[in-house]
């Protein structure tokens, strides 16, 4: 299978993570989903909070993959990767301390988070190797190359009025899309569909 050039990795934290990177032109994107919205989970698991997803997945042993599935089914992006802590429940606590996700994502990647890692202190599928590669790229991250997207507040969630009386959150597609475009295309991607574009309308008469 060919390769995406782009490294896409789901943080499981709360809020939730999805860190995008284009190898190519070191630009990354941050998207960050707000813990308590639901979103539909994969394998017929139904409805849950994202933060929900990520506990889920470190009890469901058949799919450990169970967050960063549900996010490849939700956004239409490949996430191959995912990392978080294994203690579910101090999620809140550890990242509560930090005012954004760029330092949230550079925490993980970092030497310190490297020793974590060796130590089993996160719950991951990436290989040492990736890590290493993903690490060199976190240490070259700042605000001017990394964009980020926050769907709190966004027209990417809507409210739903829950049976108990509750109000909620929900991830909704319409709205997602038009937030995010094509931002998790590649460039190379992105220059083909113009050629093609343009070739289209001055290759017709």
């Amino acid at each position: 299978a060919k390769q995406s050039p782009r490294l896409t990795v789901a943080i499981g934290s709360d809020p939730i993570i999805l860190w995008s990177i284009e190898e190519a032109s070191g630009q990354s994107i941050l998207l960050t989903i707000p813990g308590d919205a639901l979103m539909d989970a994969v394998g017929g698991f139904g409805t849950y909070e994202g933060a929900s997803l990520w506990k889920l997945s470190g009890l469901e042993q058949k799919n450990r993959r169970l967050l960063s599935e549900s996010l490849e089914e939700t956004l239409g992006v490949p996430v191959p990767w995912y990392i978080g802590w294994g203690e579910s429940e101090t999620i809140s606590a550890r990242i509560q301390h930090f005012d954004s996700s760029l330092p949230v994502v550079k925490n993980f990647f970092s030497l310190s988070g490297f020793m974590k890692y060796l130590r089993g202190t996160y719950r991951t599928n990436i290989s040492p190797i990736h890590f290493v590669r993903i690490l060199h790229i976190a240490y070259r991250m700042n605000t001017g190359n990394t964009k980020t997207i926050d769907l709190d507040g966004s027209q990417a969630l809507v409210r739903l009025s829950l049976p108990d009386g509750s109000v909620a959150k929900k991830i909704d597609i319409a709205g997602l899309d038009s937030l995010i475009g094509h931002e998790f295309e590649d460039e190379r991607v992105r220059r083909e569909k113009i050629a093609v574009g343009v070739y289209n309308t001055t290759g017709t008469s």
